[in-house]
């Protein structure tokens, strides 16, 4: 999937959404939301062809839906391991004490989400369009091999780029505040699961299996690339009243 196809499938998702978004609610305020999940990478495209692990890690975000509106307005920040090379190698040529040397590649992204989704209702399906960054970056930690204490670290490559894309998801309400209350309290509690296809400029990186050791030393082989992937959430979410 390139970019044309992301913008010429989410445009009329959105419109779609907003036309079944148009039922006013029972009240006219402004909420807030956040939810935290369970966060998955597949690199897609170029990025697929290099790494052909799955990322894993967790996704934080935040928004506003203004009064009488279907959408909301957030922010959104992530984390995911994307592959690790683990050695067991001696602490030096004249110190011959085995440590443990793991090598972690890994993704952080930001976003700004424009979501639109219904206003009430039970199970609640939503289209979004995302734009941020994603910052890849390559950590190294050396621990001591009897208690597995990280006793030194150092980040060897990193590089950062733009990303923007679009998807889409669904909230299923599991719990709701009996009555209203003028106080500022969790109004809905929902499970959420969410898929956004994300088109990620050219970064270089190092990838699970480019790390090779030699005596106490090693070597790294860096691929440059685009850096799509499919970034997929499953957790829970709060509406605030």
């Amino acid at each position: 999937m390139n970019a044309h196809v992301v913008r010429r499938t989410l445009a009329p998702a959105l419109l779609v959404a907003g036309l079944l978004s148009l039922t006013p609610p029972a009240q006219a305020a402004g909420r807030f939301e956040g939810s935290l999940g369970l966060a998955l990478g597949f690199p897609s495209g170029d990025y697929g062809d290099q790494v052909d692990n799955v990322g894993i890690g967790v996704d934080l975000d935040g928004g506003w839906r203004p009064p009488n509106s279907p959408a909301v307005l957030g922010g959104r920040f992530g984390f995911m391991l994307m592959g690790r090379d683990s050695n067991k190698v001696p602490l030096s040529d004249t110190v011959p004490i085995p440590v443990t040397v793991d090598t972690d590649n890994n993704l952080v992204f930001g976003q700004a989400f424009l979501r639109l989704e219904p206003m009430r209702g039970a199970v609640r399906p939503f289209v979004e369009g995302v734009i941020g960054f994603t910052y890849l970056y390559t950590e190294t930690n050396v621990k001591n091999s009897l208690n597995d204490e990280s006793f030194a670290g150092v980040t060897q490559f990193k590089d950062t780029v733009l990303n923007f894309g679009g998807g889409g998801g669904l909230k299923v309400r599991v719990w709701e505040a009996p009555g209203t209350s003028q106080k500022p309290s969790v109004r809905a509690v929902f499970i959420n699961a969410r898929a956004n296809y994300m088109v990620g400029g050219e970064g270089e990186y190092v990838k699970k299996g480019s790390v090779r050791p030699n005596g106490n030393r090693y070597t790294f082989t860096t691929i440059k690339s685009k850096t799509d992937f499919v970034g997929v959430s499953i957790g829970a979410s709060l509406d605030f009243q």
